[in-house]
């Protein structure tokens, strides 16, 4: 009974909507040495967002005044117009804006009050008119995966692909021993076709305009490759050059080229989160004359070495089922794009109406 009495006279998280985006900002400054949040969500990330919007919902989480959590809303109306509002987390709602596709886009919070923040969050969200709310991608958040209040759905649930890195991986056998035979055969064979023609190495931008640099080279490679690249949107380019120019500040973004003699092979765009090197995209040259040297998976590889001698503690190749990832990784696990609807009528029927036009589609 007294454990009872204790826990309904704690204080319940409050939910406050911020008046605009300079004091979220200071906000979420002045909290930010005891919050959680990713690279995705961090300041530098989500000031560059920001700055593509017209307009945003800024809330902030108090228990007993402190500051315990934050989110960024997007309101838009829903695809099926009559369906209502649709909020959008660190999301615009937007396929031109949202191309940059956050991961690891959760609430921010602080240490153990996900739950109470994810709580008074949806309980904010219930009482307002947005009938929709989208979240992710983002590993499972348990709130959501065990609510009986509405209707979730997840709309993408990729596998993502991370390897453990450890120090003795800054020397070539001690990686490959950590990878499958088959792995290890085409990194050697691939290997000894390099030395045949120069020195392999890997060098990082030294500094903010020689990244810039960089990554426009990537984006040469990129858009060579892919029909659908990011570097065709003004949109991508721009949010990502304002981005590393903020991250470059802190020492949390890495160019790296990989580079076989005088040849580049490939240019690296990673973010930093604490102590991982999160993989966000590559530029590869794929020159048949180099192909059979395997550029991609050798310029992994030379990655991983770079970061394990910066004594990072995992590499994160991040969602998206491809097949050098799996090869290359030690632990696999999921990003999720969660659609939560209120358990209202109209919500139900467009979701019995979705599952009726996939399974004539085909789509289970």
């Amino acid at each position: 009974m007294l454990d009872q009495r204790k826990q309904q006279a704690e204080p319940k998280v409050e939910v406050e909507v911020v008046s605009n985006k300079s004091d979220f900002f200071m906000i979420y400054r002045q909290a930010k040495t005891y919050l959680t949040y990713s690279v995705f969500t961090s300041i530098e990330w989500l000031e560059t967002f920001t700055s593509q919007l017209d307009d945003a919902l800024f809330l902030a989480f108090r228990r007993d005044k402190q500051i315990v959590g934050l989110a960024l809303l997007v309101n838009k109306k829903d695809f099926w117009r009559s369906a209502g509002d649709c909020w959008f987390l660190n999301r615009a709602g937007c396929t031109e804006i949202d191309q940059i596709w956050p991961e690891y886009n959760n609430l921010i919070y602080a240490k153990d009050f996900e739950a109470q923040v994810w709580h008074a969050f949806l309980g904010y969200f219930a009482a307002n008119r947005a009938q929709r709310l989208v979240v992710g991608l983002t590993p499972a958040i348990h709130v959501l995966e065990g609510s009986n209040e509405f209707i979730i759905e997840k709309n993408i649930v990729s596998p993502s692909f991370w390897l453990d890195l450890k120090p003795e991986y800054i020397e070539v056998d001690c990686l490959l021993k950590s990878f499958s035979r088959n792995t290890r055969s085409q990194i050697r064979r691939a290997l000894k076709k390099c030395e045949a023609i120069a020195e392999l190495n890997v060098e990082r931008a030294t500094t903010e305009s020689e990244a810039q640099l960089w990554f426009e080279q990537a984006g040469r490679y990129h858009m060579q490759r892919w029909s659908d690249s990011g570097f065709k949107n003004p949109r991508f380019v721009e949010f990502h050059k304002n981005l590393i120019n903020k991250l470059f500040a802190v020492d949390k973004v890495d160019l790296l080229k990989v580079c076989l003699g005088k040849t580049t092979l490939a240019i690296l765009y990673c973010l930093r989160d604490g102590t991982t090197a999160r993989f966000y995209l590559s530029g590869i040259n794929y020159h048949p004359d180099l192909n059979s040297i395997k550029p991609g998976i050798l310029s992994h590889m030379m990655a991983i070495q770079f970061f394990s001698a910066q004594g990072l503690s995992g590499y994160d190749f991040m969602a998206g089922e491809n097949r050098y990832k799996k090869s290359l990784s030690s632990q696999q696990g999921a990003q999720i794009l969660y659609s939560v609807r209120k358990n209202n009528v109209f919500q139900r029927l467009i979701v019995s109406a979705k599952k009726y036009k996939n399974k004539l589609n085909g789509n289970s």
